[in-house]
């Protein structure tokens, strides 16, 4: 499946990469409902996993758990979790 981001996903990442580059270490994207957060994060995870980084996801639900790592794999990156 080939995921093509929306302006608003893309304006998104855009921000927490300017802030990340300007050593903002801790970031929050607020979004409504069926805007895209898990693409968009699944989207970023996946691109710091290809380039040797650890990323940390925790969910209070294994159901949750589980869809993350569905959204990330797609993504091209990975997800340890339930099983």
């Amino acid at each position: 499946m080939t995921w093509t981001p929306r302006p608003a996903q893309q304006a998104a990442r855009q921000m927490l990469r300017e802030h990340a580059r300007a050593g903002v270490r801790r970031l929050c994207v607020v979004m409504p409902t069926g805007a895209g957060k898990t693409h968009l994060a699944a989207w970023t995870i996946a691109d710091q996993q290809r380039a040797g980084l650890r990323v940390g996801v925790i969910a209070h639900r294994r159901e949750i758990m589980r869809q993350w790592q569905r959204t990330v794999a797609e993504h091209g990156g990975i997800v340890k979790g339930p099983e």
